[in-house]
């Protein structure tokens, strides 16, 4: 998935200025490790700091995110599967 398309996607679900999302593709860009456990924490905080929003709403967009880009990774691997013995999804 397009991370271009997933900051578009919270930054209407969550309302958040083109700034705020801006600040928020930063975040995710330079921080995102899904194999870090204290990784959640750490970009939480990040998004708590520079974009100005309480613990849950910077807990739910790192959510949406997270859960955004692991989808369309696992999209990407089953299509190269598919792709491997033939076949397009």
């Amino acid at each position: 998935m397009d991370f271009e398309k997933i900051l578009g996607d919270i930054k209407e679900k969550f309302n958040l200025s083109d700034e705020q999302c801006q600040k928020a593709g930063g975040v995710f860009s330079g921080n995102f490790n899904p194999t870090d456990a204290g990784n959640k924490e750490m970009i939480v905080g990040l998004l708590k700091d520079k974009l100005k929003l309480d613990e849950k709403k910077a807990s739910d967009i790192y959510d949406a995110v997270a859960n955004a880009l692991s989808s369309g990774a696992v999209n990407d691997v089953l299509d190269k599967v598919k792709g491997f013995f033939g076949k397009k999804s």
